[in-house]
């Protein structure tokens, strides 16, 4: 998988994304804040490390080069991209999230209220997950929604990013022994009230964008 790495003016951490893509068993791709496009690369990562000097609004600033227009069409296109601290910042003020929220808004919000009358509104954030067979992988079987920081975790979302690897699928214990893999592109939505687990990943890396819905319910703190 071939992993853009982008950096700005002022950049320090481009190196250890690169480390990190390579280290996973992607090949990295340096992008250039003047680039017009992204070299077909399967994603992006945009690494922290005091942008254009981590001065006022360097998010904004960023934003505006020339790759993020093609970073923004890559997302529109369902291209994953990860955004790391300062990169986190690029990402807000170009919009990005806000896309990301609205284009997997428009797919599961609708579901949700058709299949349990249930008036989802928000996400809470969004992270990718990466379980490795190299250390076998999983996540013990549990609770989404336990502690009153997580109580208003109405439902899980799981979107698989790639589809090259074995085991690695999610079971609910409590409902019977079937195994859920959804595709490359396809997400499993559940309640966060359900126990569940993720099998242990048997060969390759499973990657994932993990997410919590849930409605006007006060989060905790």
């Amino acid at each position: 998988m071939r992993i853009g790495v982008v950096t700005f003016p002022g950049s320090l951490d481009d190196r250890d994304a690169a480390r990190a893509v390579r280290s996973a068993g992607g090949e990295p791709v340096s992008l250039w804040h003047g680039d017009a496009g992204l070299h077909r690369v399967d994603a992006v990562v945009l690494p922290g490390g005091f942008s254009y000097g981590d001065y006022l609004r360097s998010g904004a600033m960023a934003a505006r080069s020339p790759i993020m227009r093609a970073v923004s069409e890559a997302a529109g296109r369902g291209v994953p991209v990860l955004g790391v601290r300062n990169g986190f910042q690029v990402l807000t003020d170009a919009g990005l999230l806000r896309m990301l929220s609205s284009h997997i808004g428009r797919r599961v919000m609708p579901e949700l209220r058709k299949a349990f009358a249930y008036e989802a509104k928000r996400f809470e954030g969004f992270k990718i997950g990466c379980y490795d067979a190299e250390d076998a992988g999983f996540f013990t079987a549990h609770r989404d929604n336990l502690s009153p920081a997580t109580a208003h975790r109405r439902f899980g979302l799981t979107l698989n990013l790639n589809d090259d690897y074995e085991g690695g699928e999610l079971r609910f214990p409590e409902y019977g022994p079937e195994r859920y893999r959804p595709g490359a592109r396809e997400a499993l939505v559940f309640s966060g009230a359900h126990l569940h687990e993720v099998l242990p990943v048997t060969q390759g890396r499973r990657f994932v964008l993990l997410s919590f819905v849930f409605g006007d319910e006060p989060t905790g703190s």
